[in-house]
């Protein structure tokens, strides 16, 4: 999961447009005739935002930030609709050289920041000289709140604090993470590289194997190790669960699950199982999901406990060639195309089959994708209800 984005030249405003075929807001939609289910207050996800990304609680087109592509589109959960955003405008006596950015959530509201590295214009006997500066707009504002950096940004991830930087000070790298509007970084550590997905954490990934996970909020290391590189990756963090292949003396290429919001260790799995890349982790708020080829299983993120295990000529019976998992559903498709929705934790089939598979979570939305048109897959935003995805489940 990014949280460092980008994308045409900054302009100087944001405005909002609605999700096409919809109110601005959110729109009721009915049975088709070939009964797909009842989605309910729910929007078509947004032209631009289909591959998107989902940073900071929220959608965003999936372009990199850079100095021809300053223009974001942005999810805005309080309302419903789509805001583009410009980026800050190039200062004339400025020239830009550097850009990146990100989104997050500061008390239930939606921030954009970009980070820039420009250089003034030379004039006369006067070089240039190097500015680094911080532009964070709220969404639906014009105006951003500007602080100057004390480095080059080289790196900007999102955090649930705010934005963390990695800032080029020339004789040292360090991470800033910035938890207001003020120019004083709420914390900052000597830092190498910026791994993204773990918001409630910093991850200083360096090129070799050893990194280190800080808590958002202050800083505070909350864990160092080292990780046995497997297809070019040091680790992989998705949904705050880190993963990664253990090189400590007793752990030597076990995969290893972290839980950052939990700060302790969910899983720590034996390679005789037959798991060996990080990304064969897939966790939801209340189970995680591991499988490859061979081997399909099923932890309780609370306990650690192993709830559904299958592997070899067993998984291979069950001919399961798709698997996802969204709170206590796990969601399974055969090669032969039938599928089925498992409750969890008992294991039981609660559906033979479905047309809607809900796969991730905003902030007050879920994204779903609905299949019941077998010529077009449809991704839509589905609003909570109380606070939680309220169906269909199937």
């Amino acid at each position: 999961m990014l949280a460092s984005c980008s994308g045409p030249s900054a302009s100087e405003s944001q405005s909002t447009t609605s999700a096409p075929a919809t109110s601005p807001t959110t729109t009721t939609t009915t049975q088709s005739s070939n009964d797909s289910p009842e989605l309910p207050d729910s929007v078509p996800v947004p032209v631009g935002l289909e591959d998107g990304h989902i940073i900071g609680g929220t959608l965003v087109s999936k372009d990199y930030c850079t100095t021809q592509q300053a223009q974001l589109q942005v999810f805005n959960p309080e309302t419903g609709t789509v805001v583009v955003v410009d980026g800050p405008t190039e200062k004339p006596d400025e020239d830009l050289i550097g850009l990146h950015c990100t989104v997050f959530s500061r008390n239930g509201a939606t921030f954009v920041a970009y980070a820039s590295s420009s250089r003034t214009k030379a004039e006369g006997l006067t070089g240039s000289e190097p500015v680094y500066r911080m532009s964070t707009y709220r969404l639906g504002s014009q105006t951003p709140t500007e602080v100057d950096l004390p480095g080059a940004p080289i790196g900007m991830v999102s955090t649930t604090v705010g934005p963390a930087l990695l800032l080029d000070e020339g004789d040292r790298k360090m991470i800033a993470v910035y938890g207001n509007e003020s120019a004083v970084p709420t914390w900052s550590h000597p830092g190498t590289a910026l791994l993204a997905g773990a918001e409630d954490a910093v991850a200083d990934v360096p090129p070799l194997a050893d990194f280190t996970l800080f808590d958002a909020s202050d800083g505070s290391p909350i864990l160092t190790s080292c990780s046995v590189q497997q297809a070019g990756l040091v680790l992989e963090i998705d949904d705050a669960v880190v993963s990664y292949r253990g090189c400590p003396p007793g752990s030597t290429d076990h995969l290893i699950g972290y839980d950052v919001r939990q700060q302790r260790e969910l899983f720590n799995l034996p390679p005789e199982i037959g798991l060996f890349v990080p990304d064969d982790v897939h966790p939801s708020d209340d189970y995680i999901l591991i499988r490859n080829r061979d081997t399909l299983l099923v932890l309780d993120r609370e306990t650690g406990e192993t709830v559904i295990s299958k592997s070899d000529d067993e998984l291979a019976s069950l001919n399961i060639k798709e698997a996802y998992i969204f709170a206590d559903r796990l969601y399974l498709r055969t090669g032969s195309g039938d599928s089925s929705v498992v409750r969890l934790p008992s294991g039981e089939t609660e559906a033979a089959s479905w047309q809607i598979r809900p796969a991730a979570r905003l902030d007050g939305w879920t994204l779903v994708y609905d299949f019941s048109d077998s010529s077009d897959t449809v991704s839509r935003l589905v609003r909570d209800v109380g606070g939680r995805y309220p169906g269909p489940w199937s």
